[in-house]
């Protein structure tokens, strides 16, 4: 195994997370978060050296063809690596300690949604953006951005992604590597500026609205809210984030070819299908569930039970409901619902709903 190549592009995924922190930087300085300001400041510094120090002693020549052991090595140490750097700003700020800083980090790269802070209230705007990027930048996936970006790494590309991408297949939707990776970050880039958008509509200040929508789209969970989603006491912003949190837990390589053949590709699709069958069926069985007991109307047991069925399901983690006070069944599906997951090639987690389809087919074909 090459180790040079992997430093070397190591320190492009420094480069690149060091650019990514000018954002919440900049947005520090517009809001007068001095204090902030420097901590992004000496982050970024800290990531560029770094860069710089991976730049020497690393060697692109051989870039264009990876080993699979090199692809998997990079997609490894990267992940270590972004999530050392990601913490720096929450211990440059003094909010938490390094392994608590490190906890959140890599919880935001991974999407998974767990919070080391106790109190959001106290942390500054400019902060809690660059803890929702994490989730965003995570959830596309660094190493798919890596690519999509870097049109010198040809080759050994494909093993890059394919240690990135989940689920079973590693078919490329398109004849290049990096042309599929782009076209793949541009629908997760266009499925945020959407939501971006609607949340804005439905009342959503703008900072609330980026913030929600990269996360939604990333499947993460951050919210700038103790709260979460609940904060808002809307319910058209719950239906719109819901259904965003669903279609982010569908297969992105399946949204491609809806851009190409139209909307049949997704009743076509079993996986598809089969995931949205599921949030229905749960849907409807907590619905009742909570209206019979709880004694919810019809419209916000509905309207309850479809958030927190898509929250789960998508693995995201928003909540608009105590749902601890719902009865016990309700809670047992809800838990049913995030153990299956989404999609095969989604930003959700789980154990993917494919799984289940090869499962119950391997079962019926030994029957």
């Amino acid at each position: 195994m090459n180790a040079k190549v992997i430093i070397y592009l190591l320190g492009k995924i420094s480069a690149g997370l060091a650019i990514a922190q000018l954002l919440p930087l900049l947005m520090s300085v517009v809001y007068g978060e001095y204090a902030t300001s420097r901590t992004f400041i000496f982050s970024i510094a800290a990531a560029i050296i770094l860069a710089g120090i991976f730049d020497y002693y690393g060697d692109g020549k051989d870039a264009r063809n990876l080993s699979v052991r090199e692809g998997i090595g990079t997609v490894f140490f990267s992940w270590l690596l972004a999530a050392a750097l990601g913490a720096l700003p929450y211990c440059f700020d003094g909010i938490l300690n390094p392994a608590a800083a490190y906890f959140e980090s890599m919880s935001g790269l991974t999407t998974t949604g767990a919070t080391a802070i106790a109190n959001l209230d106290i942390v500054s705007r400019s902060l809690l953006l660059w803890r929702t990027l994490t989730h965003w930048i995570g959830g596309i996936g660094i190493i798919v951005l890596f690519v999509a970006l870097l049109p010198q790494i040809a080759g050994g590309a494909v093993y890059l992604f394919n240690a990135e991408v989940s689920g079973f297949s590693n078919s490329r939707i398109l004849p290049r590597i990096r042309t599929t990776a782009v076209a793949l970050f541009y629908i997760y880039l266009l499925f945020t500026i959407i939501l971006t958008g609607m949340l804005a509509i439905l009342g959503m200040s703008t900072y609330d609205a980026v913030n929600h929508a990269c996360s939604a789209i990333a499947t993460g969970g951050f919210s700038t809210y103790n709260d979460s989603i609940a904060h808002f006491h809307s319910a058209g912003i719950e239906i719109v984030t819901g259904l965003f949190m669903i279609l982010a837990a569908g297969n992105f390589a399946l949204y491609y070819q809806v851009t190409q053949i139209g909307l049949k590709v997704l009743w076509h699709d079993l996986e598809f299908k089969s995931y949205i069958v599921l949030l229905t069926i749960f849907t409807v069985l907590i619905s009742i569930n909570i209206i019979m007991v709880n004694g919810y109307s019809v419209a916000d047991g509905v309207r309850e039970a479809f958030f927190q069925v898509a929250s789960f399901g998508s693995t995201t983690g928003y909540v608009s409901a105590d749902y601890d006070q719902w009865p016990s069944f309700s809670k047992l599906v809800l838990a049913v619902t995030f153990l299956t997951g989404g999609c095969a090639g989604s930003t959700a987690g789980g154990i993917k709903v494919c799984r289940f389809i090869v499962l119950l087919k391997t079962v019926m074909a030994e029957l």
